[in-house]
C-alpha cells in the first residue's frame, strides 16, 4: 500500500486510523492475522461438506445425509438377482424425496423387467428410511457384456 501511495505521491497510510503502533513488527503481525481470518472465512465458505437431503415434516424438516439413504438404496438393490452393483443418487425434488439408481446388470439380463421389480422395492425403502411419500425414484439398468463384468465385481 505504501509504495503505491509513494507511486502517485501521496502521504496517506491507513495504520495511523486503524490504531495499531508504528512498530513494524505489530504491523506485520496483524496484517498476518487478517489473512489468517480471511482465509479461515474463505474455507468456510467453500468447503465441500457432508450432502444432505432436506426431509419436509409436519413441524418444519431435517436434513438427513444423502450418503447414507443412498447407500440403504443401493443395499435394497443388491438383494436381486440380476444386479451386481448399484449406484444411487438421493435430491430433494419439490419438497419431495427423490433417488436415481444406477444398476450394473449381468450379462443377457432383461433390463426393462429388473427395472420394473426394483422400482415399487426402492420406493417402499426410500418411503421407509425418509417417512415421507417419495416423488421420483427412477432406475436406470444397465446391461454388462462379459468383458465388462470384471470391472464391475464388487
Amino acid at each position: 500500500m505504501r509504495l503505491t501511495a509513494v507511486a502517485f505521491h501521496c502521504e496517506f497510510s491507513p495504520f495511523r486510523y486503524l490504531g495499531l503502533p508504528a512498530d513494524p513488527a505489530v504491523r506485520a503481525w496483524s496484517l498476518l492475522a487478517v489473512i489468517v481470518v480471511l482465509g479461515l472465512l474463505i474455507l468456510l465458505v467453500l468447503r465441500h461438506g457432508e450432502e444432505t437431503v432436506w426431509l419436509p415434516g409436519d413441524g418444519g424438516g431435517v436434513l438427513a445425509p444423502a450418503a447414507a439413504i443412498a447407500a440403504a438404496l443401493e443395499q435394497t438393490a443388491a438383494g436381486h438377482a440380476d444386479v451386481v452393483r448399484s449406484q444411487a443418487s438421493v435430491e430433494t425434488r419439490r419438497g419431495e424425496p427423490a433417488a436415481t439408481l444406477i444398476t450394473y446388470l449381468r450379462p443377457y439380463a432383461d433390463g426393462s423387467r429388473v427395472a420394473a421389480d426394483l422400482e415399487p422395492r426402492l420406493r417402499g425403502r426410500l418411503a421407509a428410511l425418509t417417512g415421507v411419500a417419495p416423488g421420483a425414484v427412477r432406475v436406470r439398468p444397465r446391461v454388462l457384456g462379459v468383458r465388462q463384468l470384471k470391472r464391475h465385481l464388487p
